[in-house]
């Protein structure tokens, strides 16, 4: 796990983003993510993987909290998922593989399963994301 030094705005800024998508509201949230992550200086996989898609779901385990995933699609068409915690009060925290797992189980297996959402990012603003 990788700890990212965060102001206490970010969890309000996905938060944000959070009532708009669940309100039916807001439109290209994955954009909306990607520059969020960006503004955080926020390092996921580089290439070869394509990233695929932007996930995002609300943990049941630990309150005011969001888990963004970042998909990505391996040369062999399998699926990988890094998943990024922004929890109010806390750094955000960037999870690879199985270490989500860890500490919140219900997230076992998440990147073969459907999320609360998905969307997939303008490719503009994937290529400017590397």
């Amino acid at each position: 796990m990788k700890v990212r030094p965060t102001s206490s705005k970010s969890y309000y800024e996905v938060k944000d983003i959070s009532d708009g998508v669940y309100a039916g509201t807001r439109d290209n949230f994955a954009n909306d993510i990607i520059k969020l992550i960006k503004k955080y200086d926020t390092k996921l996989r580089p290439s070869p993987h394509i990233k695929w898609a932007i996930t995002f779901s609300i943990p049941t385990q630990i309150k005011n909290s969001f888990v963004i995933g970042i998909r990505y699609k391996k040369q062999d068409n399998t699926f990988t998922e890094d998943h990024i915690m922004f929890q109010k009060g806390r750094n955000i925290r960037v999870f690879s593989k199985n270490e989500l797992e860890k500490l919140l189980p219900e997230y076992k297996g998440s990147h073969k399963g459907e999320p609360d959402f998905i969307e997939y990012a303008d490719k503009e603003a994937i290529i400017s994301f590397e």
